[in-house]
């Protein structure tokens, strides 16, 4: 199923990295369909500029472009459900190079059509058993078994602070699910079911906290927010904090909650540090790490 199998309506032949790119987006949309009516990505060579759930596909667009409207300039969208001709019309204003979905209605295809070297494609329902990850390298390949990991609430545990609803659950779940597609280093913060600063490739986690924290300030300053959208949003992180630094830099920008893998010898130390800070912790049963 996935590419190998995907309608193409329009648009010039899909390159190498478009290809790699529309892969990634689908892959990261599947991750997300069972949280809401409907999901977007944006990628951008590769990794996530943002993604999000809404009530219809324009919601869901919007949302997802807002986490970072600069990089997703020449991106690809990806959607689940059906994309109506209002969604097309959002996504039409914005340079892309694929916009693939469950499926389009006429009208959304007849805005398309204006816009001749887009690559609209209808994918296929995923019914194949997921394939290994094959890299190659310098006289021989890699292979490893796809991650289809994906927590739900119940998988979460209590390790730091005590301050849990329904609705930060909610946003840890998503944020998990999108920070699988960031290369790690991986940091995703979240509110109300849309990414608001991705933070990812990075050599050390601080900088992937810092730079997710940056987008967050630069994407509200876009949307014309007096305060970051950092404030007040659910963190995710691909692997365990190894230090408490990682806490304080968070904390000062006022997020509220995190999702993290645990296992490092300075669990305790990180756990008491967001205690002091007032960020409340929730473990998560498996790392990521996409390298």
């Amino acid at each position: 199923s996935g590419l190998a199998k995907a309608r193409q309506h329009q648009g010039k032949e899909l390159s190498y990295n478009n290809i790699n790119d529309a892969d990634a987006a689908w892959a990261l949309v599947e991750d997300l369909r069972d949280l809401g009516p409907h999901a977007a990505a944006i990628i951008k060579h590769a990794q996530p500029c943002g993604a999000a759930i809404g009530q219809n596909s324009k919601e869901a667009f919007d949302k997802a472009l807002r986490s970072d409207p600069v990089s997703a300039f020449g991106g690809i969208i990806a959607m689940t459900g059906i994309v109506d001709g209002i969604a097309a019309a959002a996504m039409a204003e914005l340079f892309a190079e694929v916009v693939m979905a469950d499926g389009f209605t006429e009208e959304a295809l007849n805005i398309f059509g204006t816009k001749k070297n887009l690559r609209v494609l209808t994918m296929p329902a995923a019914t194949d058993a997921p394939l290994p990850k094959i890299k190659s390298v310098a006289g021989g390949f890699l292979v490893q078994s796809a991650d289809m990991a994906r927590i739900t609430s119940s998988d979460l545990a209590l390790k730091a602070g005590s301050d849990v609803d329904e609705d930060a659950i909610s946003d840890l779940v998503f944020a998990f699910r999108v920070v699988k597609h960031v290369t790690s280093n991986g940091i995703v913060l979240a509110r109300d079911g849309a990414t608001v600063g991705i933070g990812g490739g990075q050599t050390n986690r601080v900088d992937a906290v810092d730079l997710a924290v940056r987008r967050a300030d630069k994407s509200a300053e876009l949307a014309g927010q007096p305060t970051s959208f950092a404030k007040g949003a659910r963190l995710a992180s691909d692997a365990f904090f190894p230090f408490p630094d990682n806490i304080e830099r968070l904390a000062e920008a006022g997020v509220t909650h995190v999702v993290q893998p645990t296992g490092s010898m300075r669990d305790d130390q990180v756990f008491a540090k967001a205690s002091e800070c007032g960020v409340t912790i929730l473990g998560a049963p498996s790392r990521h790490f996409k390298h």
